[in-house]
């Protein structure tokens, strides 16, 4: 399979797909809702997607995507992309094998506990290159086609495959071990999809004080956490790459935090000096000072 020359496609939602990749797509849905995953053979290979929008996508024989330099649909072939995913995902395999394969005695001699628990915060948590914990491959969405993105959804499907194959052959080791998701744990997934740790002014955080600051803005109200957002440039950034037009981007911020819609956008609109949005209701203008006060705690 040969790799096409790098180009700016969005992925349109699954509400805009033609009636067969919206078949395609629930027919992975089902076999993920069964089986946890999507089983494939590629050069030999056996492979597994733990999402059925990117399995739909890459095995498409025809997928209408989004040029964002013209904003018009443009045909694509799974094929042009799969590869990216496969090379990612044997490199998973050989790292994770080199790194983290377990011998009998690791999984239940004396130091077995201290295993488990890294074993199992990598997998659900730890920081990555796509978000947090190699299970982000389950829940992360693909905005848009671009190959080291692929590369690095091949590589951390590898880990999760290698790890629940553990978890698999060894049930009684993994009864007891576990970790409560947290609002500070499902924010940060959230964030992790759209390009959050990306941030220029997140990215010079160290990863700790990373973690520190999706804590600090998931344990406050929504009107700090847009004032926040705006400090850190990421409401631009969601408008720009992700969210178009604006309704989608305050219904994706209500999600994160369990409110309407009504109560981001108003947040947001407050920031405008010339908005005539009710100060009184909405305040994040006035969280801005305390949201830069916070931030450079953590420089």
């Amino acid at each position: 399979m040969k790799k096409t020359t790098p180009r700016k496609l969005r992925i349109p939602e699954p509400t805009e797909w033609s009636d067969e990749m919206t078949k395609s797509l629930r027919t992975w849905q089902t076999q993920i809702d069964l089986n946890g995953r999507v089983q494939m053979n590629v050069d030999g290979l056996t492979i597994y997607f733990y999402s059925a929008e990117l399995a739909s996508i890459l095995i498409a024989n025809e997928f209408d995507a989004i040029n964002l330099d013209t904003n018009r649909k443009v045909k694509i072939r799974g094929s042009e992309w799969l590869q990216s995913f496969v090379d990612g995902y044997r490199k998973g395999i050989e790292d994770f094998k080199s790194d983290h394969k377990a011998s009998p005695d690791t999984l239940h001699g004396a130091g077995s506990s201290v295993y488990l628990e890294n074993l199992i915060y990598k997998y659900k948590e730890a920081p990555n290159k796509l978000g947090a914990g190699w299970e982000i491959v389950k829940s992360k969405r693909l905005y848009a086609l671009h190959h080291p993105t692929l590369n690095q959804f091949g590589y951390y499907s590898a880990f999760t495959s290698e790890f629940l194959e553990i978890v698999r052959n060894n049930p009684k080791l993994f009864a007891s071990p576990s970790m409560l998701e947290t609002k500070t744990q499902r924010l940060k997934l959230s964030l992790a999809e759209v390009g959050f740790f990306d941030l220029p002014m997140v990215q010079i955080l160290s990863e700790s004080n990373k973690l520190k600051l999706v804590e600090i803005i998931s344990t406050n109200k929504v009107p700090f956490a847009i004032a926040m957002f705006e400090h850190l440039k990421f409401i631009e950034h969601l408008e720009k790459e992700y969210f178009r037009p604006k309704p989608c981007l305050y219904k994706a911020i209500a999600e994160w935090f369990d409110v309407d819609t009504r109560t981001v956008k108003g947040n947001i609109l407050v920031l405008v000096r010339t908005s005539k949005e009710d100060r009184s209701r909405y305040t994040a203008d006035q969280q801005k000072e305390i949201a830069q006060s916070e931030y450079d705690k953590l420089k």
